[in-house]
């Protein structure tokens, strides 16, 4: 699993590792987080693009 987190605000960033250690467990999916200076929806401060590969069997 590889994710990409878009944050627009560096504050958030205490937050949202806090909500991803409740959701994922070690070892942690690969990760990048940047801080951009806005997002293409207005309002929006966080975006999450994850991919993943289910096994099939």
């Amino acid at each position: 699993m590889q994710m990409q987190v878009f944050l627009t605000e560096r504050a958030d960033a205490p937050g949202m590792n806090r909500i991803y250690t409740e959701f994922f467990r070690e070892p942690y999916p690969v990760r990048a987080t940047v801080v951009v200076k806005e997002l293409i929806t207005p309002g929006l401060r966080i975006e999450v693009l994850a991919h993943a590969v289910l096994d099939s069997a």
